[in-house]
């Protein structure tokens, strides 16, 4: 059996440790996997314990800076006493320590997954090229998006591959809800959902002109729930309250178990401008509800436009606008993109489906 050390930094449960519980929920018995958390508090400790299997060790490192030489010394001791032969890190602080953790022994073997380079401010720039020079130290290099490997690619960083992210799926869901289920769910109202963090790339405040633009059409019926928190908040207070968006708009912040709100939803909107593949929208396909998505990141190669979802360029509003008052009008249609994303979903991008290309990966570097 094979030991690995799944090491992230988190500051909530999105969608880089969504993948991180989906591998360890999901990864054969040939592998015994634990999860490092770098963590300045234990307040996230709760969330992963809480979303990962019993059998599955998570072990917070405290880590109260950038640099932090007493967490090194423990995760170096973690590493060495527990026999861990593949560290497994998520975002570039997890990457610098999974390197220094590494250096001196050639039996420890480091694999790095590229969930997204974020470049909105100098520090995640700076972060961003600090994360080109390390990982041309580790043994596999993974993106999440084709768009993410090429980017990898321009800065001469190999990649072993590109695995889409997956997502838990009850297989039961067509026969026991969907294919009898009334679409839309409530004739006096019709509910869009969004999740995500509330940062500028998001796009919430595209959603929100959508809104406004949906009310001068003199449509009434449309509600929309935002989910997640962040600095945009503010803003899209102060939106909602100067454009009268009060009773048709919620923000309703941060939500431990959002997926169990997915199914609540008629018509998912992600209107982000910057992505990887998206667990969010992933989900909510796997809870078998319609997703409109920007095209960006992965998402253009997961979702067939009229298919299993619609795609809408980013920034466009009017595109936004349309889109959905087409799956409004159109119940044959909202119906028919539920249970095709839904499908979609079964056959690619389920957790066990990622779980086993991880696997691969994994035999290749001990090999």
């Amino acid at each position: 059996m094979v030991n690995i050390l799944q090491l992230i930094s988190p500051s909530s449960f999105l969608g880089a440790e969504r993948v991180v519980a989906e591998i360890c929920n999901n990864i054969s018995n040939n592998y015994n996997v634990s999860i490092g958390l770098l963590l300045r508090d234990d307040s996230i400790y709760d969330l992963f314990r809480n979303k990962v299997k019993k059998t599955v060790s998570v072990i917070p490192f405290k880590c109260s800076s950038k640099l932090d030489l007493t967490c090194l010394s423990y995760l170096r001791s973690y590493v060495k006493n527990n026999d861990i032969k593949i560290i497994h890190s998520h975002g570039y602080k997890s990457n610098y320590y999974s390197l220094f953790t590494s250096l001196g022994s050639k039996k420890i073997k480091i694999i790095s997954t590229n969930h997204l380079w974020k470049d909105r401010t100098k520090s995640e720039i700076f972060y961003k090229y600090v994360d080109v020079v390390l990982l041309r130290y580790f043994d596999a290099n993974i993106a999440v998006s084709r768009q993410i490997s090429e980017n990898m690619g321009h800065y001469s960083i190999d990649v072993a591959a590109v695995i889409d992210n997956g997502v838990h799926v009850d297989n039961n869901l067509f026969d026991s809800t969907l294919k009898n289920r009334i679409f839309p769910l409530n004739e006096f109202e019709f509910v869009i959902g969004s999740v995500g963090s509330l940062t500028t790339e998001k796009g919430h405040i595209d959603l929100l002109r959508a809104m406004v633009s949906i009310k001068e059409y003199g449509i009434s019926d449309i509600k929309m729930r935002i989910i997640g928190e962040g600095p945009e908040r503010h803003r899209l207070e102060e939106f909602i309250m100067a454009n009268n968006l009060g009773a048709d708009v919620s923000l309703e912040g941060y939500v431990p178990n959002v997926r169990d709100i997915y199914s609540q939803f008629d018509l998912f909107v992600l209107p982000s401008y910057n992505e990887g593949l998206p667990m969010v929208m992933l989900e909510a396909m796997a809870s078998g509800v319609a997703v409109i998505a920007t095209r960006v990141g992965g998402i253009p190669n997961a979702i067939h436009h009229g298919l299993d979802g619609l795609v809408v360029t980013p920034g466009d509003v009017q595109g936004i606008v349309n889109a959905i008052i087409k799956m409004r009008n159109d119940p044959k249609l909202l119906k028919k993109i539920s249970i095709n994303g839904y499908r979609l979903i079964c056959k690619n991008y389920s957790g066990t489906t990622m779980s086993k290309c991880y696997e691969q990966i994994y035999q290749q570097v001990i090999d």
